[in-house]
């Protein structure tokens, strides 16, 4: 496994000379982003933008809404799950939506 950032090759934008290499993923048939309601909007939006490009990969996205919300905000106006229901429902038409929690 590696970070988001790391799969997309993105650094931190005040830190010119930073460079880091986007991960080849081209031996991949199947990506999976775990914990996915911990990104902000622009990191969807990648996330977005890269399954839309590869459609002959398998993208499975998981998260909870109970744990690990992203450290930005995400609306002013509208609830959290709702609205990061809304994104990932956006990119991710089919879904799997367990509601027991089965954790030990």
């Amino acid at each position: 496994g590696i970070t988001m950032h790391k799969f997309f090759g993105v650094g931190m934008a005040h830190v010119k000379k930073q460079k880091i290499t986007k991960f080849d993923d081209s031996e991949y048939d199947v990506i999976v982003f775990d914990e996915i309601y911990f990104n902000n909007i622009r990191m969807l939006a990648r996330i977005n933008k890269y399954s839309d490009a590869n459609p002959d990969k398998i993208i499975i996205t998981t998260g909870d809404t109970s744990q690990l919300e992203c450290v930005e905000q995400i609306s002013n106006n509208i609830e959290y799950d709702t609205y990061m229901d809304h994104c990932i429902n956006t990119s991710f038409p089919h879904n799997i939506h367990l509601k027991i929690n089965r954790r030990l």
